[in-house]
């Protein structure tokens, strides 16, 4: 039953998510990061009724394809739609998360932390701007875990043929989004294996959810449609290239390290808001210095391996050629952070484990616990392994700590300790996600002046984006005709670059913007540069 507190907790969410987003704004034809790769699936689907993916693409994407056609058909055709539509996806996601919490025991408090905590993630925000999957697949996971939930907390974990029905379909779509949701069902499966371990058929149900989802990561690929050239993730493949490869190690290392860091740093407010033993912290401080000692020995530098949290604090990946720039104060902060974020993961896992028997006869919590030691364990052993993989862990996990820990007495001090966090992190996202669009707008709008000017795509290196669009999306069958280039992909000619460089040998500058940064704040000039011709 819905109460008074859960509508006002749920608005103030909504205003949470919405408020920013007026301020940061839509507007804007152009794509940022892959999503040039699905806006190009939903065009081709509206003018010829066919699904064709780009062979660059590796998520199925058809779910978040359907909501942004449905977007599209209403508004029109443009990226500002297919952005509304991923805002729209986020929003249900973080009400999804509010749900969960509240599904399992935790109350609306808790539950309200939970989904803030995911409605300023600076990840979640910054792709939540974009026609990326990873959003949608946060909402279709983690809705599909409420149903779970639900279902599990039956007697016996049988639940309503409803329950499961719902659960089964959000894990569809959630697997038509992105391949990792095949762990979905197993971590279903896992659940019921506590409560049912003696039932043989239980354990060929859950080995066959095992081998069905594996199946189905090797062969969704060959489904995905005409566009597709050939880049298929076969699981053998994959079991000899990333499991056994000589560098498994190493990258398994590598994604921890990162595991630990960003999961901790997204779920900051929580030290805050939650009772923990001396025991746990100094745990987890001991667990701190061991990951900062394997990141020494193996030679991983702060930042560990990032995407859309960058080095210089901005947000999302710099696409375009001579980006970043390391600076002086970057890796000292970064080792500062990293290290901060490993100590709330080890803080967390060590408070949970000292609190187990709060899991004894709670199915549900078991499986919201192995979806992302699943995922993870998929996950781990690819490279590169990047900090937005981990965003579908931050609601179950927020909803295992809602309902296993005490919840600290209020009072000024412990609602500080919770919601000065939350307001750094939404600074963090608000402030670098509108610095990443108006770094696009200023991108887009020199590349435009050039087609104004008669220069055909084919003579710009315009940075990832535009390459992509433009080469790759058209004709991605023909390899031969681009360019091989240090910084860039897909170029056919690079008469004219646009990009961060000061200086470009062979080159001379001939237009530039200007964008004023807030995060950090100073001013990042683009330039365009014209080759000079051959002596």
């Amino acid at each position: 039953m819905i109460g008074r507190h859960d509508l006002a907790v749920g608005a103030l969410l909504s205003v949470l998510w919405w408020l920013p987003t007026l301020w940061i704004g839509t507007a804007g034809e152009f794509p940022i990061s892959d999503d040039w790769a699905y806006a190009h699936t939903v065009e081709v689907l509206l003018e010829t009724g066919r699904f064709e993916r780009p062979a660059w693409t590796w998520a199925p994407s058809m779910t978040n394809v359907a909501v942004g056609t449905a977007f599209t058909a209403v508004l029109g055709f443009s990226h500002a739609a297919l952005r509304l539509s991923t805002l729209a996806l986020g929003w249900l996601g973080i009400l999804a998360t509010f749900g969960l919490v509240r599904q399992v025991g935790g109350d609306a408090r808790m539950a309200g932390l939970a989904g803030a905590t995911l409605a300023v993630n600076p990840m979640f925000v910054n792709l939540g701007l974009t026609f990326m999957t990873d959003v949608g697949f946060v909402t279709f996971t983690t809705a599909s875990l409420w149903a779970m939930a639900a279902a599990l907390s039956t007697p016996g974990g049988r639940g309503s043929l409803t329950s499961w029905g719902l659960a089964g379909i959000l894990a569809a779509a959630a697997l038509l989004s992105r391949q990792p949701a095949m762990v979905l069902p197993v971590a279903a499966g896992c659940a019921l294996l506590i409560l049912h371990r003696r039932r043989p058929l239980v354990w060929a149900g859950v080995a066959g959810a095992g081998l069905l989802g594996l199946g189905l990561y090797s062969a969704l690929p060959y489904f995905y449609g005409s566009g597709d050239g050939g880049r298929h993730m076969r699981l053998l493949w994959y079991l000899e290239n990333q499991v056994l490869s000589a560098s498994a190690f190493y990258h398994v290392a590598r994604a921890l390290l990162t595991t630990a860091s960003v999961l901790g740093l997204c779920l900051l407010p929580w030290l805050g808001a939650l009772t923990l033993r001396r025991r746990s912290l100094a745990l987890g401080a001991t667990l701190t210095a061991l990951l900062l000692a394997v990141a020494w020995r193996l030679d991983i530098a702060a930042p560990f391996h990032l995407n859309l949290l960058r080095a210089d604090l901005g947000l999302g990946p710099m696409t375009l050629p001579g980006g970043l720039v390391a600076t002086s104060w970057s890796e000292p902060l970064w080792w500062l952070l990293d290290g901060l974020g490993c100590l709330v993961s080890g803080t967390l896992l060590a408070e949970l484990f000292a609190r187990r028997e709060t899991l004894y006869g709670r199915p549900e919590l078991w499986a919201l616990l192995a979806f992302p030691a699943l995922c993870l364990g998929v996950l781990a052993f690819q490279s590169p392994f990047f900090d937005r993989w981990l965003l579908p862990f931050v609601g179950p996990l927020a909803a295992v700590l809602a309902v296993t820990m005490r919840a600290a007495t209020p009072g000024p001090a412990r609602r500080a300790a919770t919601l000065l966090p939350l307001a750094l992190l939404g600074l963090w996202s608000w402030l670098g996600t509108a610095d990443g669009l108006d770094h696009h707008r200023a991108r887009w709008e020199l590349l435009a002046a050039l087609r104004t000017e008669g220069v055909s795509p084919a003579r710009i290196d315009g940075g990832f984006e535009f390459n992509g669009l433009y080469n790759f999306a058209k004709d991605d069958r023909d390899w031969e005709r681009f360019k091989k280039k240090p910084g860039s992909l897909w170029v056919v000619d690079d008469e004219y670059v646009v990009t961060l460089a000061r200086d470009l040998p062979g080159y001379e500058r001939v237009d530039q913007r200007e964008v004023t940064r807030r995060l950090p704040p100073g001013p990042e000039p683009i330039f365009v540069y014209r080759r000079l011709p051959a002596r």
